[in-house]
């Protein structure tokens, strides 16, 4: 006879919720009628959308340079990084490239967060390919038996996974314009229970030839619905306290990825021919402004500033909202930064590190590395 497992605390509300139905509908216990109060909804605490899609971990900001910048990149990237955040931008690859981002996920935990990519220009354009990581750490199992784990059938600890594997091109249709698409397979879970999508993203970014100004928007993790497989439990007399064996089939709700929309505009104020200030060959500063809205939180403003010299040295600020309307957010926790060295020697080495702090979560810092050849 299968013996129950538990997995993370979601598995057993869910189970929990399956059984109170199961019991009712098959007679096993009858419960007095009693007469209840309906819980109202309250005007002035609105309702939200975050937590109600599935592979969130594909809204947590890959790249160091992104993240120092809060986030505002969109019509600003290229490399490697761009096939998360726009694909469009990987049409400007002047060669072969590869690259790899890790942090941990926050400070203090073991959840790390991984990001690697390579591609290869062609005669046509430039394909790629990206790979999204998030690891939970070990985390300790408990059963309907054992609430407070050291199960002997299944073991002390598990560990939450979550992937995004895609496949990216992109192509340059005019000397100012160049668009991109992606399509990617997406899981989650835990080892007896987990879900998969297919996604997609597409990408644009226009060199607009006035004052520097370049606009850049993305469509990103279009996808169907899924539900989650593997959450499936029998039950017997010593969870239900009566002497049967239920089977008790878990449906889940199907969701979709978090799909969101970026829209961004980059300014050179200095640096191009173009630059608003002119141009200059030792500095170079760039302001980017990014206007996200997914389909599961408010709409996400943020704005990033990069100073630049002689393209070797770069220092970079970054200020984002933040879309939790009920977390007691701080100033500090909007803010973010760092800085990055290239070398403009071939083969291209780019090194980039991050900081931000995000309240009670703490900070995240970022390492990345590129290299083109």
């Amino acid at each position: 006879m299968p013996t129950t497992r538990a997995g993370p605390g979601f598995v057993r509300a869910i189970v929990r919720s399956a059984l109170l139905v199961a019991l009712a509908g098959s007679g096993a216990t009858r419960a007095a009628a009693q007469t209840g109060t309906q819980l109202q909804g309250e005007p002035e605490t609105p309702n939200v959308r975050t937590g109600t899609r599935g592979g969130q971990f594909l809204a947590i900001p890959v790249g160091a340079r992104a993240l120092a910048l809060g986030g505002s990149v969109t019509a600003d990237v290229s490399g490697v990084t761009s096939m998360f955040w726009n694909p469009a931008g990987l049409a400007h690859a002047q060669g072969v490239g590869l690259g790899y981002s890790y942090s941990e996920l926050f400070e203090g935990t073991d959840i790390t967060h991984q990001y690697a990519g390579v591609y290869l220009p062609l005669g046509w354009g430039t394909v790629g390919v990206s790979v999204v990581s998030l690891g939970s750490g070990a985390i300790t199992r408990t059963t309907l038996a054992f609430p407070d784990g050291g199960d002997p059938l299944f073991g002390e600890t598990f560990e939450f996974r979550a992937s995004s594997i895609g496949v990216h091109a992109a192509t340059r249709l005019t000397e100012q314009f160049v668009f991109g698409g992606a399509i990617k397979s997406v899981r989650e879970g835990i080892d007896d229970a987990s879900t998969t999508w297919l996604g997609f993203d597409l990408g644009l970014q226009f060199e607009t030839g006035l004052w520097g100004t370049t606009l850049g928007a993305s469509l990103v993790n279009v996808s169907g619905d899924s539900r989650w497989d593997g959450v499936d439990r029998r039950l017997g007399p010593e969870e239900l306290q009566v002497p049967q064996i239920v089977d008790v089939a878990v449906k889940t709700i199907a969701v979709p990825l978090p799909m969101a929309f970026r829209f961004s505009v980059a300014l050179d104020v200095m640096g191009p021919t173009t630059a608003v200030l002119g141009a200059s060959s030792a500095h170079a500063v760039k302001v980017i402004a990014d206007a996200t809205d997914a389909i599961d939180t408010n709409l996400n403003l943020s704005l990033g500033a990069e100073y630049g010299f002689r393209d070797i040295l770069f220092l970079r600020g970054g200020w984002r909202t933040l879309s939790e309307d009920r977390a007691a957010w701080e100033t500090v926790d909007h803010l973010s930064g760092g800085f990055g060295l290239r070398l403009p020697v071939r083969p291209l080495m780019r090194l980039d590190y991050a900081f931000s702090q995000f309240g009670e979560l703490g900070s995240r810092q970022v390492f990345s590395f590129e290299v083109e050849f």
